[in-house]
């Protein structure tokens, strides 16, 4: 249940984070609906993706300052949506501090919780509708080419995952216990923040009803995607279920809006 509120949380807070700066007009992108915006983050992604898979190979010590930097800059983004300076700061440090000093599964989880809120608010107010939806599903894409063709993502994955990491969320699972020795089952923190995107730039643009079915529909693909896990017990791509539900859960939140005349 814990990881049901997890993702339906970080959506609505990433919602009230991109509040304040839609309406500051603090964007990371100067014209919201210019569906460019969508491929120049795409790699982005890819440069950081090289740029870890770079130091596993040659630093992995960098992995970790990565890391660090990583929630000290996104948890930041949510603090200072709130908080005056230097408070977001310090809050932001103090995370990462938590995260070496206590890498136990619910300060890592807390610490991803908090950056996935701050990258998904930023981009959800700096995205439009379509961009964002072109976003998801190029990320989707992505998602399914890295871990069943390229493979990069599950090697990336198993490397990180070797020590305790604040990248990837994990939630306990009797069912996975039952049919072997871990107890958790893992998410990417992107895998979070997709949905959260959607949920905020919808409701950011007008969007109430397409949105409450946003969080309904990706809380069922997260049970789907739970079920999968446990049931192949092998990486598989999260995107490539979540995606589709949160744009089902929009399409329906139009279709339902209309038939009633709202």
């Amino acid at each position: 249940m814990y990881e049901y509120v997890y993702l339906i949380l970080a959506q609505v807070l990433a919602y009230f984070t991109g509040s304040v700066y839609f309406s500051e007009n603090v964007l990371v992108t100067q014209n919201p609906s210019d569906i460019s915006n969508s491929v120049s983050l795409f790699f982005y992604i890819i440069a950081a993706t090289v740029l870890f898979l770079f130091l596993l190979h040659f630093f992995r010590k960098g992995v970790h300052v990565l890391e660090g930097l990583a929630i000290f800059f996104s948890s930041e983004i949510f603090f200072g949506a709130f908080l005056f300076f230097p408070l977001d700061l310090l809050l932001a440090g103090i995370l990462v501090y938590l995260r070496f000093a206590f890498p136990r599964p619910r300060v890592l989880n807390t610490c991803l919780f908090f950056s996935v809120v701050g990258v998904a608010g930023i981009l959800g107010a700096s995205l439009d509708v379509l961009p964002v939806f072109l976003f998801a599903v190029i990320l989707m894409v992505y998602d399914l080419v890295s871990v069943f063709i390229t493979r990069h993502m599950v090697y990336l994955a198993r490397e990180v995952t070797s020590k305790p990491t604040a990248l990837l969320a994990s939630f306990e699972d009797k069912r996975i216990a039952k049919k072997r020795r871990r107890k958790r089952f893992m998410i990417g923190g992107g895998d979070i923040v997709v949905p959260s995107l959607i949920f905020t730039s919808l409701m950011l643009r007008g969007y109430f009803l397409p949105s409450v079915f946003v969080l309904i529909f990706s809380a069922l693909g997260l049970s789907i995607l739970k079920y999968l896990l446990i049931k192949y017990n092998r990486p598989l791509p999260a995107l490539v279920i979540l995606v589709p539900f949160s744009l089902l859960g929009c399409i329906f939140g139009v279709v339902l809006g209309w038939l009633l005349g709202i």
